[in-house]
């Protein structure tokens, strides 16, 4: 396509989405799915609000694109990897349009400056009412995940408050080039004593 055929093409603006609308029943929901990251995961959720039609799309950007003009009616990431800069542009145009978005545990997202930057996934749909009846139809799936992909406690070791001994390097009278690691005895520790309060 040249620059001439680009600047002739007609103009399409973008709609705000229906507060109101849902889905008819028996109406399939349009999914934007990774095209990369299908996972176990992602199958109970297509499972659990089918009937579904998977649209699989490349890039968060992209997806949203897709939802915005329509080709969708929402874009679900269950799995780690979002992050803000992936999404912060286009899921706010998103919630300009009248879109609705929150993570798996089920709360607006939020871009805050020194936060964790790592989302704990997505349910983006064109408007509240859709994304009620995805939350609605997975029921106890989406804490469930929640639990088992994003919830996972760190594995914490305790570890004792050590000093590193203090070594020196002493060469050895047998081998002249070599090294080795000696214990310094430590510094004597000094007290400070806090003076005496005056009595009148």
């Amino acid at each position: 396509m040249t620059s001439d055929d680009l600047i002739k093409r007609p103009i399409h603006y973008f709609e705000p989405f229906d507060h109101i609308e849902g889905p008819k029943e028996g109406e399939s929901i349009r999914v934007a799915a990774s095209l990369q990251h299908f996972s176990a995961t992602m199958q109970k959720i297509i499972d659990g609000i089918s009937p579904v039609e998977i649209k699989r799309i490349g890039g968060a950007g992209n997806k949203c694109n897709n939802l915005a003009i329509g080709n969708v009616d929402c874009y679900l990431h269950p799995s780690p990897g979002l992050k803000f800069w992936d999404l912060c542009a286009p899921e706010s145009l998103m919630k300009g349009m009248g879109g609705y978005g929150t993570d798996f545990k089920g709360e607006r997202i939020k871009y805050v400056v020194g936060a964790d930057p790592n989302l704990k996934g997505l349910i983006l749909a064109k408007n509240p009412t859709w994304h009620k009846t995805i939350t609605e139809r997975l029921g106890d799936e989406i804490t469930n995940i929640y639990n088992s992909v994003f919830n996972k406690a760190p594995k914490v070791i305790p570890v004792a408050p050590q000093t590193a001994p203090v070594v020196e390097a002493v060469p050895v009278e047998a081998a002249p080039e070599t090294v080795v690691a000696v214990p310094v005895a430590p510094v004597e520790e000094v007290k400070v004593t806090e003076p005496k309060a005056e009595t009148k």
